[in-house]
């Protein structure tokens, strides 16, 4: 995670560097690191960013997809 709250996740088994901005690092970060489950992440999400309940929760649905996709295919 850099200064400004973006990051980069990098897997090193494919040969990836995926960027990250802010909500992404926040999700990665409850995600990954504290394992913490989908809706929770979600919850983190809403406390801190401007965002609904029901995007906070489709945003998360959504960063896991794509994230398990670009890694894991």
């Amino acid at each position: 995670e850099l200064a400004d709250g973006s990051g980069v996740l990098l897997d090193l088994q494919g040969h990836q560097v995926l960027s990250l901005n802010p909500s992404a690092c926040l999700l990665t970060r409850q995600l990954f690191h504290n394992n913490v489950q989908a809706g929770a992440a979600a919850m983190e999400l809403m406390a801190n960013f401007d965002v609904s309940e029901n995007e906070a929760h489709t945003d998360t649905e959504q960063f896991i997809q794509d994230t398990y996709a670009r890694l894991f295919s």
